[in-house]
């Protein structure tokens, strides 16, 4: 890639090495700005549609907690102003993954197939060796609980799974 060089490109090649904790870890708060602020440059690209905070977003989506009032958020988005705790989504399997990144733009194109790899060691190597899923009262219907119903044979190390409270219909 001929963007990036010299110290830029050792820098970036080492934060991949660790890029997951970040995002992923459930011990760490991420911070997400999905609406440009006012006076944003013209013509930036909506967040929804670029590849990078695609991955971090969903990361982040592996193994945070739910939206309660005994915990301390673990997912904000200051576009929502007052309310800038955010919904967590299901996390797409790492084909879900593919689809969803075949959409996105990346200021280098190359970095999508690295995009795609980080996420699946991410998400497998979470959703395989996690023990309880708890995802009670999060608000998701039958498609979101589909998702997690796509990884659940994946999900050796599973034993407890939570899924109450959550409108998700008899489906």
């Amino acid at each position: 890639d001929k963007s990036r060089a010299g110290d830029e490109d050792s820098s970036f090649r080492a934060a991949l090495k660790k890029m997951e904790y970040w995002y992923a870890h459930h011990g760490t708060t991420v911070v997400m700005m999905t609406v440009h602020p006012e006076g944003a440059p013209e013509g930036m690209l909506e967040y929804v549609l670029r590849g990078w905070p695609t991955f971090e977003r969903f990361c982040a989506m592996l193994g945070k907690e739910g939206v309660h009032e005994y915990a301390w958020p673990s997912l904000i988005d200051v576009s929502l102003g007052d309310t800038s705790t955010c919904a967590r989504v299901a996390p797409p399997t790492p084909e879900m993954m593919r689809a969803e990144l075949a959409s996105k733009v990346f200021t280098n194109q190359s970095d999508s197939d690295m995009v795609l790899a980080l996420y699946t060691a991410t998400a497998k190597g979470f959703m395989g060796g996690i023990e309880e899923l708890d995802y009670q009262g999060l608000g998701w219907d039958a498609a979101q609980v589909g998702v997690v119903c796509a990884w659940l044979r994946r999900c050796g190390a599973c034993k407890r799974l939570f899924l109450g409270n959550n409108p998700m219909g008899d489906a």
